[in-house]
């Protein structure tokens, strides 16, 4: 099983995403409840925290237990059956949130989790406070959502934390600082003191991109803000590294689904 922190939420910090169609439930299952996706898969994501008991799930003929304390990420599509069992006398429970993305995570649909999850008071008081937003005010999808993305912040901030994430850390410090420079790949795994092959696959793990689109990311915000302020094209080609400006109209356009100036009217 693939940790949910490292590769799920890690990735959203560097997108810009959002969430709709938000329902939040606090449940406390009877033992043996059973609840069958195999056929036609999750309509929705599913972010679901155990609070007691065990819940036991099936999927790709693989059948594992998730007690409390355990967080869950579950695509919309994802084919599985899973049953409440109590535990030590303990009937199941726990908060589960279900929403839509407009974006697509590059994941592949399988239940993702962490065990023994760091921080479970705050995290547990995060889907607290959404789960009362929720009943409390339906009709007002700011409050609910701002909430989602204060937990989701939440679960990234922890993660970068982790041992393996610091491993690529030292290329993300020095690409956010010197993105201008068209340094070669191998030149930021140096820094890590990594291999190019595997810096490049845990840059992709935990980013969700690869540096030299990750670095092309903070340039095309730049350009965006710098031709907003009224510099050229051309200007803002040298000044971000571009070897020419119809090279960076491309990329920018090809990227965002915008050309440079018709995106920069958008403020």
């Amino acid at each position: 099983m693939i940790t949910i922190l490292n590769d799920v939420f890690s990735k959203l910090r560097f997108l810009n995403f959002n969430i709709s169609d938000i329902s939040v439930y606090k449940i406390s299952f009877k033992n043996n409840n059973t609840v069958d996706y195999k056929k036609s898969g999750r309509t929705k994501n599913l972010l679901h925290f155990i609070t007691g008991g065990e819940r036991i799930y099936e999927i790709n003929d693989r059948i594992f237990k998730c007690q409390a304390g355990t967080l869950i990420f579950i695509p919309e599509g994802t084919k599985y059956k899973t049953i409440a069992a109590s535990l030590n006398g303990e009937k199941c429970s726990g908060i589960g949130i279900t929403f839509d993305f407009d974006i697509k995570l590059n994941i592949t649909n399988d239940i993702y989790y962490t065990e023994n999850i760091k921080h479970q008071k705050s995290i547990l008081e995060l889907f607290e406070r959404t789960y009362n937003i929720f009943i409390q005010s339906p009709l007002e999808p700011l409050h609910l959502k701002s909430s989602i993305y204060s937990l989701l912040s939440f679960l990234v901030s922890s993660n970068l934390t982790s041992a393996e994430y610091s491993l690529i850390n030292p290329a993300i410090e020095y690409i956010n600082l010197n993105y201008t420079e068209n340094l070669p790949i191998r030149d930021y795994a140096q820094k890590c003191n990594l291999s190019e092959s595997y810096f490049r696959k845990k840059f992709l793990e935990y980013i969700g991109v690869s540096p030299i689109e990750y670095r092309n990311q903070l340039r095309f915000a730049e350009a965006k803000r710098l031709y907003q302020n009224g510099m050229s094209t051309q200007q803002i080609s040298e000044r971000l590294g571009f070897c020419d400006t119809g090279y960076l109209l491309k990329l920018y356009k090809r990227k965002n689904g915008k050309s440079l100036k018709g995106d920069a009217k958008i403020i």
